[in-house]
């Protein structure tokens, strides 16, 4: 059997950013942009959240924050910086009624006729930041259950 790798500059040729993808997901007739907007604003979260990583050392921003988490986790500096991130991400969007981050003690109400939930922990695997070991965040968007008013706990609290 005699397999033939694709040239590199194949491989490049077919490369696609999040952003091309999304573009060309919203240019599709018939289709919600709901969640190419979701992700443009998670990608733009996941952005600012790289940007801090990289600039850590020299900002101060490695260590702990001097609180514990809903976890029961001491709370990064990082971690801090990536919820506050996400958070304004999900705001931005207007798509979004109620934000569960594993940094917040409590759900956090936003847009009362947003359609959406969105569950996150923004920076997982921060207390491994300083050992250089894989870090990344985690998210669930789900449709509200409610139909109107203020979000409740059930709403995000969905099975699956």
């Amino acid at each position: 059997f005699f397999f033939s790798s694709p040239s590199m500059t194949e491989v490049i040729s077919d490369l696609k950013t999040l952003t091309q993808y999304l573009l060309s997901h919203i240019a599709e007739k018939g289709r919600r942009n709901d969640m190419a907007i979701l992700f443009n604003q998670i990608s733009l979260a996941t952005k600012v959240t790289a940007n801090a990583i990289r600039r850590a050392a020299l900002e101060s921003l490695l260590g702990g924050a001097g609180v514990v988490n809903v976890q029961g986790e001491d709370v990064k500096k990082l971690d801090l910086v990536a919820n506050d991130a996400f958070r304004n991400a999900m705001i931005q969007s207007e798509l979004i009624c109620a934000i569960a981050s594993e940094e917040d003690d409590d759900i956090i109400l936003l847009n009362d006729s947003a359609p959406y939930t969105i569950s996150f922990d923004p920076l997982d695997g921060s207390s491994n930041i300083d050992a250089n070991v894989s870090i990344g965040s985690i998210f669930g968007i789900t449709e509200r259950t409610s139909k109107s008013g203020k979000a409740t706990k059930e709403d995000i609290l969905q099975p699956g």
